[in-house]
């Protein structure tokens, strides 16, 4: 199943957790705060709520509204009104269409029968929380936020709380072949349409030559190249601070050079690392998501099959 959570604090040093520690801390994935957020505004908790959505109907209905959306409209009155999730669910089919169109298009220049690209209902809600978290920023970020970090400061207290800058990051938690690069593309169009700001750069940041060759060709599948987007493996920066560790070999650029606001999306960017591994990984995401003042602050995107891998390792990826 799809999970989004909150992604990304400051760089700290990593400090490995003895295993005494990590057997009392909650289960990573239990420790999920957006998912639970969203459903609990729906009146359920996320377990029920992943159930609804996967024996929901696939198809839409005359009206265009998809099963998913159905189902949750039928549950009791919620904190979400009717008309906005209706608002959502159109929102998601309009960039489902434009990207299946571009996909077939692409598909039958090539001599290939075009695929019906419809989503899942984990892609859905994927699609539905960036909803609710881009409009919920762009309405009152400040309520927003506020709700967020009162809900885990209730039922998740052993996590840190929630800020205005963990609102402008999200994680992506899917696992391998469940279609993360697709929801890649949704989310994208999603960032755009909302227009919290006009981004200097779009990156895309992969861990390998091989993967950023994969996400250039499905870009254009997509019809997003037109966006502006580049795609860059993320060994090649380096954050040009005092006492930063510049790449000893081949192409890279100091991180500076991005003063923003630039817009961030991070395909299993830790698996490229380096020796310093997860840290370095987060160092360099934070310095080119942060912009070079606070009103050139950014957004980050991230997606994973590992994340809990990765937070097992110690509190501060945890």
């Amino acid at each position: 199943a799809g999970r989004l959570s909150s992604a990304g604090k400051r760089p700290m040093a990593t400090r490995r957790t003895p295993a005494a520690a990590r057997r009392q801390r909650p289960p990573f994935t239990a420790s999920l705060l957006l998912p639970r957020v969203f459903a609990a505004a729906f009146g359920v908790r996320e377990s029920d709520l992943q159930r609804l959505l996967r024996e929901a109907d696939p198809r839409r209905d005359a009206g265009g509204l998809s099963g998913c959306a159905r189902a949750l409209a039928a549950l009791p009155p919620a904190a979400v009104a009717p008309q906005t999730l209706r608002q959502w669910d159109l929102a998601i089919a309009g960039h489902e269409a434009a990207i299946g169109a571009a996909r077939s298009a692409w598909a039958l220049a090539a001599g290939d029968a075009p695929a019906d690209f419809r989503l899942t209902h984990f892609q859905w809600l994927a699609c539905a929380v960036v909803e609710w978290h881009l409009g919920a920023l762009r309405d009152n970020g400040a309520a927003h936020v506020a709700r967020i970090e009162q809900f885990r400061a209730d039922e998740l207290p052993h996590l840190s709380p929630y800020t205005a800058a963990d609102a402008r990051k999200l994680a992506c938690f899917m696992a391998t072949g469940a279609g993360k690069t697709l929801v890649l593309h949704m989310h994208l169009r999603q960032f755009i349409a909302h227009g919290l700001f006009t981004p200097q750069q779009v990156l895309l940041l992969t861990p390998n030559e091989a993967l950023s060759r994969q996400h250039s060709d499905e870009l254009a599948a997509s019809g997003l190249h037109g966006l502006g987007v580049r795609v860059a493996e993320i060994t090649k920066f380096y954050v040009d601070a005092p006492g930063a560790r510049r790449p000893k070999k081949g192409v890279s650029e100091p991180t500076s050079r991005y003063e923003g606001p630039n817009l961030l999306l991070v395909d299993e960017g830790h698996k490229g690392g380096g020796s310093g591994g997860e840290r370095d990984w987060r160092e360099v995401r934070e310095a080119l998501a942060s912009g070079a003042t606070e009103a050139q602050a950014g957004f980050t995107f991230e997606f994973s099959a590992t994340f809990a891998q990765i937070a097992d390792k110690d509190d501060g990826l945890y």
